[in-house]
Parts: structure tokens; sequence; C-alpha cells
């Protein structure tokens, strides 16, 4: 059962249109989005990515999705495909399976703050575009 207080009528007929709203609509993908990364200066590094992949797992908060990376000197994650079979799927570009492949294997370097960049992956803006519309 669900409660929800409402402040007058004008505020119960603004919750019952949303309802209305949410309960005629054909199809709801509120389990299939999440919030965008987001990156200190618009652009996410490769360590924001990481950190935002961890804290989709449950029960894993910044904090802790911070010890894992640190730990482990990556996210310790992997793919079961190679980046050929994940280029096969449809929509999935070469280009971008290999981007996604580098976000998975990338070492950051440590550093104090956050932004740790990567060498040798995801070095181009046009590679940081790609992924960010991916992550759309």
């Amino acid at each position: 059962m669900c409660l929800c207080a409402v402040e007058d009528i004008d505020d119960t007929v603004d919750y019952l249109k949303s309802v209305r709203d949410f309960m005629s609509a054909k199809k709801h993908v509120g389990l299939f989005t999440r919030p965008k990364v987001k990156g200190k200066w618009y652009v996410p590094s490769v360590d924001e990515i990481q950190l935002w992949l961890l804290q989709g797992f449950g029960g894993v908060g910044p904090a802790t999705a911070d010890k894992i990376i640190r730990h482990f000197g990556r996210i310790p994650l992997k793919w079961t495909c190679t980046m050929e079979e994940l280029a096969e799927v449809e929509g999935v570009t070469r280009n971008q399976a290999h981007e996604l492949v580098g976000v998975l294997n990338a070492v950051p370097k440590l550093s104090a703050g956050r932004g740790a960049q990567v060498e040798g992956v995801l070095k181009a803006e046009g590679e940081f575009d790609s992924l960010r519309r991916m992550l759309r």
C-alpha cells in the first residue's frame, strides 16, 4: 500500500492526473533508465564512468565504489565476449565496442582527486563524444 500526502484539492487533482497519465502510458521504461553519468567538467572521465557503473549494483554507493576501484586499480568487471563479438550487436559500431571494452579494461592512475585520466584509452575528444552519446 502506498500513501501519498497532498496539500489541498488542487494538489489532489494534479496527483490524480499524474496517476492517470502514468496508468495510460503504453510503455513504462523506468527500470530501463538511470541518471546519466556526469563529469566534473561535463565530459566524464573513465574513473567517473567506472564509479557510475559500480553504483548501478544494489548496495554500492559512491564511497564503496571508490574503495573497490582503488583496491583493484580498475573496475573489477570484464566483458565475456570479444570486442569483435560486441561489434556484431545491432547498433554497436566497432568504435563503440572499442570504447565499451576500454572502460572496463582501463587502469586509472590513482590520484588524490577525481577525474584521473587513463593513458591510451579514450584519448580523443571524438571518442568522449561517442561514449557520452552511448550513455544517454
